[in-house]
């Protein structure tokens, strides 16, 4: 059988080619910006470790988180088809992260080489902006809980690994982070995350969350089945 690489592997091997003479490492602290919507975006990143966030800044100055990247994620891919001054997103870094960056014209001249490279980023991009969309969506709903458990359950589907309890996200995810994420307050994340453990539906070992049965969660809450 042919052995056909993935997306982030083919670009990793692209970027791979130019990192030692063009790239630059970053290491950030938990909440540190990475880059602003506002800025010219010139480079492609590359998460080696730790947790990245992409969110939007709404018309009264609310953050809208579009997603949560884990390490080994590539961010920024925008760049690669907008003008510099077109940037759409925000970066930081959800908990310390050490990233490289590549300048974008560097990575493009990579993709004119490859047609099926060029390709394989299309579909990346298409398939993370309707990812945006869903999270956005979501997370635009007007129950504080529903739109906790919404998140839990994008969670779920990004980052979860099956085990024996349920589906665990794994992720460390202290109370402050799902506040920032939702747009709620740290009180209200850890009211709602106790009273999601009463009714049994969660359990959180180790600041990472398990979610026992997700369709059960996510039809107790009425919250329509786009997650999959």
């Amino acid at each position: 059988m042919k052995n056909v690489l993935s997306f982030e592997t083919k670009l990793s091997q692209a970027v791979t080619q130019i990192e030692n003479k063009y790239s630059k490492t970053r290491v950030l602290e938990a909440g540190e910006k990475i880059f602003d919507f506002l800025e010219p975006q010139q480079n492609i990143y590359f998460s080696l470790n730790g947790i990245v966030k992409l969110f939007k800044i709404d018309r009264i100055g609310n953050e809208i988180a579009i997603a949560l990247l884990p390490e080994k994620s590539f961010f920024g891919l925008s760049s690669l088809l907008l003008d510099e001054l077109e940037q759409k997103y925000s970066a930081s870094a959800v908990t310390p992260v050490k990233l490289i960056s590549t300048p974008t014209f560097r990575v493009r001249q990579e993709l004119h080489k490859s047609p099926e490279l060029s390709s394989l980023m299309i579909r990346q991009l298409v398939s993370r902006l309707l990812n945006a969309e869903i999270t956005i969506e979501f997370l635009r709903m007007q129950r504080s809980q529903t739109r906790l458990v919404s998140f839990l359950l994008i969670l779920s589907r990004d980052f979860g690994i099956k085990t024996n309890a349920g589906i665990e996200i794994n992720l460390r995810l202290s109370h402050e982070t799902l506040a920032e994420m939702t747009s709620l307050s740290r009180v209200s994340v850890t009211k709602f995350l106790g009273q999601l453990r009463h009714q049994q539906m969660i359990s959180i070992y180790r600041q990472k969350i398990t979610i026992h049965d997700p369709k059960y969660l996510r039809q107790y809450y009425k919250i329509p089945d786009l997650l999959s």
